[in-house]
């Protein structure tokens, strides 16, 4: 999603009739790359409830979001999330976990993460 281009995104986004994983992902992504955190865990939040899964790319822009916002807490929820969803051994979602943990400054965390990834 191109700089300056979210609303019309966004205007997309909700005119699909049908929504899929990749399209709720691709919005959180490209609002991530927007810098616009609060409404990537908005998003994120919806399309938890309206039942889709997430993928490594929708874990990895969500816990940037949690990392920049500073929400260790929810970046927990979503680390146990993961372990429950068997994507701790992808070194893409071990990557976003090691990052947000050490911008909550939770480094002991951030390194256990990252020595189970060596």
């Amino acid at each position: 999603m191109w700089r300056g281009m979210v609303e019309e995104s966004k205007r997309l986004f909700h005119g699909l009739k049908e929504r899929d994983s990749i399209s709720w992902t691709t919005m959180i992504s490209g609002l991530m790359q927007n810098g616009m955190e609060r409404e990537v865990v908005d998003m994120f939040r919806e399309m938890i409830l309206a039942g889709f899964t997430m993928d490594q790319f929708t874990f990895g822009s969500v816990l940037t979001a949690y990392g920049s916002l500073l929400a260790l807490g929810e970046g927990k929820q979503i680390h146990a999330y993961v372990i429950r969803t068997d994507h701790k051994d992808n070194v893409f979602v071990g990557s976003a976990l090691v990052d947000m943990y050490s911008k909550c400054k939770s480094i002991i965390s951030g390194e256990t993460v990252f020595e189970r990834m060596t």
